[in-house]
């Protein structure tokens, strides 16, 4: 039954007839009898289970009695002569006298306000109860941080005290948390908690998804003797659309056990409805609140200290807070706070917190896996700057934990959580036997933090492999800038050294320009090759980016050859490409790849010491699923000794002389870098008889 019709069914009832019907909801059987006095009836209710049954006989009073000793002496007589084992009298309407304190359960006569014995009948007092135990023995109340929090109009309140202003008013709207998902658990729990501490007076806060959730529970809440909160599943049996606090919710999906279909949720959200965004608490609030816990302990200076060094240790200190045990360990590490740096200190007690959390997992099967998934999430986002949201358990009850690890959809939001779970991807990865890992990145000083407090010994390791990265990246920094100012240098004198020769041409008669035509070639030749040198050194010091993308290789090969042989027509030249060739690639970085690899085999045709007609041919073909670009040349090949040295930066077996091509020593290792920029090789083929320099690059697909 609907909470609506529920309500409308319970209200046409008269008095007698309202706590009869709670006594059944209730699961009590209700019986009718001859009353003591002539022409009456008298009511009782009798448990429908247990091997005690007691008999209670009840009665409804419209109001408080005016002599309660009186009523209470009445309710006893009555019971005696219809053999009641108990006898109670329900209030209506009002209050009883202060300091009166009825016990259902222990006493034989007693008289309750109907909010009172509806609670307790119901076994809503009793839940409320035990919250009020579990938080005073767990100190959640204690260690609770307070809140701020910003409503729609951008006006910003304190938590606390708007939640309890809001179950006070009777004003019809629901309220709604929305902020870190550990955070609003915290903040509705403590609600509930302060609400029930003021359940004689107020409404109380009933969480829909305690196992007992059922009609009488539906029923307080239509009656609005309690306030339902929502926070988590949304079960099926829940039919809430009246005022309610909620912060995340899932309706679980669920299916009829004997049909198969799929059940229609009645679960509606409120339309009037007061959305509250809880906010981090700023490093002020956590360093005042760490003072008040931790009183005179050394640790609050560097509590304060760490504060204001770290955005994300403060992210984290707002969920760290929340465990009580943490904070016990936390205050006693007075040492810690004395010897080690700021930022060593975080390490350490970022290190308990996330060790505290993971001892709190559930231990299930996939457990193990769960935590891996965290690894490689950790691992993709520092790598490649994304996490993949299939990557991630998202599933109950993980999804409680992922906030505490500071992980959402988008991969992680705080740096120092990222960098735990890289830290735990290296160990298992050096302990499987892939140590390859330690030399593939440059890992964040956080990352080498946790592992020397973890695995010592893969630290050093770790840390040597950098240093040996470190001086490379000197190395190549150094190459860079002097590549830079190189090309800056070559490129200032080629433009005005072109200007001066052709002014020297205008100047000179026909017969001189006949005279000096070889000298004047040679010496455009000259200007040629450092213009080209120039370039070559530009395209160098940058590094290709942009989005791959689907490149059709023949028409980019009848580009290059055309424009090749324009500049050496007498090489002759072929293109064995089928246009249904596609690659993934970057295409400006390809083309200069290519065109690199192609001049390349213009300029050996030409130098050749073969006397046959110099030509140059353009292959393609699939391999598997890769496509393999082939770049083939008449000219007199590569010896052994240079393969492996062609594709270093300045090296060239082309020197030029006698009309012969001079090469830069730079296209062979612009065509490797950008190739395997784009995720292919390139290199050059050893066992055919002519030079062959080959590209491969994985084929392009629809689906990416």
């Amino acid at each position: 039954m609907e909470s609506e019709q529920l309500a409308t069914s319970f209200e046409s009832l008269d008095d007698q007839g309202k706590i009869a019907e709670v006594f059944r909801l209730a699961g009590f059987d209700v019986e009718r009898g001859v009353g003591t006095e002539e022409g009456t009836v008298a009511w009782f209710a009798v448990p429908t289970s247990g091997f005690v049954r007691p008999r209670t006989l009840f009665r409804a009073l419209p109001s408080p009695p005016d002599a309660l000793d009186e009523a209470l002496d009445a309710l006893e007589g009555a019971r005696k002569a219809m053999n009641a084992d108990r006898a109670i009298g329900v209030v209506m309407s009002g209050e009883l006298p202060e300091g009166y304190a009825p016990d259902l359960d222990g006493s034989a006569c007693g008289i309750f306000t109907f909010r009172e014995w509806f609670l307790t009948i119901s076994g809503i007092t009793d839940e409320l109860n035990a919250l009020i135990r579990n938080v005073e023995q767990s100190k959640e109340d204690t260690f609770y941080i307070p809140r701020r929090a910003r409503l729609e109009s951008g006006e910003e309140v304190g938590v606390e005290s708007f939640i309890d202003d809001w179950v006070r008013a009777a004003d019809g709207s629901s309220l709604r948390l929305n902020g870190d998902r550990d955070a609003v658990a915290s903040v509705l729990r403590l609600a509930s908690y302060r609400a029930a501490r003021r359940v004689g007076t107020e409404r109380a806060l009933l969480d829909v998804n305690r196992a007992s959730w059922g009609p009488l529970s539906q029923l307080a809440v239509a009656l609005g003797l309690v306030i339902p909160t929502i926070n988590g599943f949304v079960n099926e049996q829940v039919d809430i659309n009246t005022r309610c606090l909620m912060g995340h919710y899932i309706v679980r999906s669920t299916k009829d056990i004997v049909t198969g279909e799929p059940v229609e949720f009645r679960f509606v959200i409120p339309e009037n409805l007061v959305e509250l965004l809880l906010l981090e608490p700023q490093p002020e609030d956590l360093a005042a609140w760490f003072d008040q816990r931790l009183g005179s302990s050394p640790v609050v200076q560097r509590v304060r200290e760490a504060l204001r060094s770290s955005r994300d240790f403060t992210d984290l200190s707002a969920k760290l807070a929340r465990f009580h045990d943490f904070l016990r360990i936390f205050s006693s590490r007075a040492d810690d706070a004395e010897a080690l740096p700021v930022a060593d200190w975080i390490a350490s007690m970022s290190l308990r917190y996330f060790r505290l959390v993971e001892q709190r997992l559930p231990q299930r099967g996939d457990r193990d896996e769960v935590l891996k998934s965290f690894e490689e999430a950790a691992m993709r986002q520092f790598a490649l700057g994304e996490v993949r949201e299939d990557e991630i358990s998202f599933d109950w009850p993980w999804s409680s934990y992922t906030e505490r690890f500071c992980l959402s959809l988008q991969g992680f939001t705080n740096s120092i959580a990222r960098d735990y779970f890289v830290a735990k991807k290296i160990l298992r990865e050096v302990e499987q036997g892939n140590e390859g890992l330690l030399l593939r990145h440059q890992f964040p000083a956080m990352t080498l933090r946790f592992l020397s407090r973890i695995a010592p010994d893969i630290a050093v390791r770790l840390t040597g492999s950098a240093l040996g990265r470190m001086e490379q990246a000197i190395q190549d920094e150094v190459e860079r800038k002097l590549h830079l100012t190189f090309a800056h240098i070559l490129n200032r004198p080629v433009g005005a050294m072109r200007q001066y020769l052709e002014e020297i041409r205008q100047e000179l008669s026909k017969t001189q320009l006949d005279t000096l035509a070889r000298p004047l070639e040679r010496l455009e030749a000259e200007i040629t090759h450092l213009a080209d040198l120039a370039e070559k050194t530009r395209l160098w010091r940058d590094e290709p980016t942009g989005t791959r993308e689907p490149v059709r290789l023949r028409p980019l090969g009848e580009e290059l050859l055309r424009q090749l042989q324009q500049q050496q027509p007498s090489v002759k030249m072929a293109l064995h490409v089928t246009d249904d060739l596609v690659v993934s690639a970057l295409p400006e970085a390809l083309r200069e790849a290519l065109f690199c690899l192609v001049q390349n085999a213009f300029q050996a045709a030409i130098a050749s010491s073969e006397r046959t007609p110099p030509h140059v041919s353009l292959r393609g073909r699939p391999v598997g699923e890769n496509i393999r670009i082939e770049i083939w040349d008449s000219g007199d090949g590569v010896s052994p000794g240079d393969r492996d040295r062609i594709f270093e930066p300045l090296v060239t077996t082309k020197t030029g002389g006698a009309g012969k091509p001079r090469g830069t020593g730079l296209g062979l290792p612009i065509a490797r870098r950008y190739v395997e920029s784009m995720g292919g090789r390139v290199g050059v083929d050893s066992e055919q008889d002519q030079t062959c320099f080959f590209v491969e690059l994985v084929a392009w697909r629809a689906d990416g």
